[in-house]
């Protein structure tokens, strides 16, 4: 491993050892929305402006972060998929986020192409092959994580995005109780954080942030990234659709996908969801979250 990947990895392995709890996912699985919500449910409870850095010193929440484990460190790298911190991820409460990997590639295109602008290919069925963006690896990556949910021994929550989509007041309130492990709940403050974090008004707020405030108040994790019209590729809250790869796959790459082994076996894994029609949500619950105790 190069020296600076070294050092990232050893980033994330500090911030995994001060958490409480850690929140697992590949990139676009949910964790915007969830990280938004814990946030928001910190802001109002202590009548302060929204900061996504209140979640790791413990204030209101025991100390809890976000990581993408190897995918933080070899994002836009190929590498061969494994857990980096396995050994420490055994001892904390964790949260696994999970997604049908279709809609997943096609937020994660959107993303690395638009929002950061990065050399991707262009066109969806390219990415789609791509061996650092592509399919087979976040499918491949979001099974590690499910495997490690499975054996993992303690306290353990697993949440889909088609859960959450489903129902979000429900999905979001269990994710907050696991996070706040035993402490009570502050119910004035959860309901006004499920309100901010429906997922309309989520679009709504970021879209009235500056590319000034976006840099210096959420570190461009929200918000614009220039100035001037966008559309909501720019974005990070885009479209929130469950099944929306229908509409932006060919119907040749939505049957090549799904007969790719990796991508096979993690729709198969997730209950075989079938995708909403184009455009709306899920009208029920597919994979309700579990939570687990050893």
């Amino acid at each position: 491993m190069r020296p600076s990947l070294r050092r990232h990895a050893a980033l994330i392995r500090r911030e995994i050892a001060a958490a409480r709890t850690v929140v697992l996912s590949f990139p676009k699985a949910g964790r915007s929305w969830l990280c938004y919500f814990l946030a928001r449910y910190l802001a109002e409870q202590n009548g302060e402006p929204l900061d996504l850095e209140l979640l790791a010193p413990g204030r209101g929440i025991p100390p809890l972060v976000f990581v993408h484990e190897h995918a933080d460190v070899f994002q836009d790298r190929w590498a061969p998929a494994r857990l980096l911190h396995e050994d420490l991820l055994v001892r904390k409460r964790i949260v696994v986020l999970a997604r049908d990997p279709r809609d997943s590639l096609v937020s994660w295109w959107h993303h690395k192409r638009v929002r950061e602008g990065r050399p991707v290919p262009a066109g969806l069925d390219a990415f789609a092959d791509c061996p650092v963006y592509g399919i087979e690896r976040i499918a491949e990556c979001t099974a590690l994580l499910l495997d490690l949910y499975e054996r993992h021994p303690g306290d353990k929550l697993l949440v889909t995005y088609e859960g959450l989509a489903a129902d979000p007041d429900t999905r979001l309130r269990e994710a907050l109780c696991f996070a706040l492990d035993g402490r009570p709940l502050d119910e004035r403050s959860c309901r006004a954080a499920l309100e901010a974090s429906r997922f309309e008004n989520m679009r709504e707020w970021e879209r009235g942030l500056t590319p000034v405030e976006a840099r210096t108040r959420y570190d461009s994790r929200f918000g614009p990234r220039r100035e001037g019209e966008l559309d909501e590729g720019h974005f990070k809250v885009r479209r929130g659709a469950v099944g929306g790869f229908e509409t932006e796959m060919s119907a040749d790459l939505r049957r090549r996908v799904t007969g790719l082994p990796h991508t096979a076996a993690l729709i198969e894994r997730l209950g075989g969801l079938v995708p909403a029609p184009p455009g709306q949500r899920y009208d029920e619950l597919q994979m309700t979250a579990a939570v687990g105790r050893a």
